[in-house]
């Protein structure tokens, strides 16, 4: 397995593999540096994710969460609407 991130790493390492410089079996090529924020392949509005990221931060922060579980949990349950 190999990934890159960003799309000029992407497109110099993906150019390695075919030539051989580079041996993996898979490659995951990520447009975004270090990935994006909402996931692969993630569509939407442009400033809904970082709508959503200060309301799930409000809320953590209100509820003190400092344990990962609880964090997890409770992203569940982030009202998704704007």
């Amino acid at each position: 397995m190999h990934y890159a991130s960003g799309l000029e790493h992407c497109l110099e390492d993906l150019q390695k593999v075919i030539d051989g410089k580079i041996r993996c079996e898979l490659f995951e090529g990520m447009a975004c540096d270090r990935g994006c924020i909402d996931g692969p392949g993630g569509l939407t509005e442009p400033g809904l994710v970082t709508v959503l990221l200060k309301k799930y931060a409000a809320e953590a922060q209100q509820k003190k969460l400092h344990d990962d579980n609880e964090a997890v949990e409770a992203v569940k349950k982030v009202d998704m609407k704007v």
